[in-house]
């Protein structure tokens, strides 16, 4: 019977490469924060419902109830892989009984008046941090997860369309209108590197958490998150409007 921290080793070793690259990043995450060090010196069939429980409560208190579940979704899929690989009996998954954390429903959506104060939040910063604030334009101007813009790669871009191939649901393709097409056109490319949004301080892609949080708070915006933009930006043209207008500042 192998310990805990031994079998989460051969875990991921046997079963991440199947993994999409936006998963396999996230939930390393969850591993480096919450399961890691779960458990700590026990075998995996000493783990009970009592022992996982614990955890789940400490991991809710310590990083919030979503980052429990998701921890917990883990590490159930993981002691299923160690029935089903004859290390523990069928039915003993002490994960099972465990009740998730009540997700909130707090959806979000943006009048005109707050998306053009959005809009020219975003203006100020145009000059400081081009980049970033053509791919939190686009994110806005496309509906797209945050992820699926800031690992957008050139090949990805087909003239009008995006050809997401690392989508959370899958393949998908993008429309893009005139606004974010341009935002599109304007952008500088680098040599060798493939990545649409490239940071040339950091050498990687942008992150958009520092721009994000600025002009969150000089818009009056506060608690609202980049997921919530997805729910209502099809249906807003001033936003539309706000972008275009200023969309060439990128080139």
């Amino acid at each position: 019977m192998p310990l805990y921290s031994d079998f989460l080793d051969t875990y991921w070793r046997k079963v991440s490469p199947s993994w999409k690259t936006s998963t396999l990043h996230t939930h390393g995450l969850y591993r480096q924060n919450d399961l890691q060090s779960a458990f700590a010196g026990m075998f995996l069939d000493e783990i009970e419902q009592a022992n996982v429980q614990e955890w789940f409560n400490r991991v809710t208190e310590v990083g919030g109830p979503g980052a429990a579940n998701r921890s917990c979704e883990i590490l159930r899929a993981l002691m299923n892989k160690a029935e089903e690989w004859g290390i523990k009996p069928e039915g003993s998954n002490p994960c099972t009984s465990i009740r998730m954390n009540k997700r909130r429903k707090c959806e979000r959506f943006l009048s005109d008046q707050e998306f053009q104060r959005l809009g020219a939040a975003i203006d100020k910063h145009r000059k400081s941090r081009p980049v970033h604030c053509a791919a939190l334009q686009l994110l806005i101007l496309t509906g797209c997860r945050r992820s699926e813009i800031t690992g957008l790669i050139w090949s990805e871009v087909k003239g009008r369309r995006l050809l997401l191939t690392d989508s959370e649901t899958g393949p998908r393709t993008v429309w893009l209108g005139e606004a974010a097409w341009t935002i599109i056109k304007c952008l500088p490319r680098h040599n060798r590197r493939t990545e649409v949004f490239f940071n040339p301080i950091t050498r990687k892609s942008v992150d958009l958490t520092c721009l994000w949080r600025d002009v969150r708070e000089e818009a009056g915006l506060r608690g609202v998150r980049l997921h919530d933009l997805r729910h209502s930006f099809a249906s807003h043209a001033t936003l539309t409007d706000t972008v275009h207008g200023h969309s060439a500042a990128v080139c």
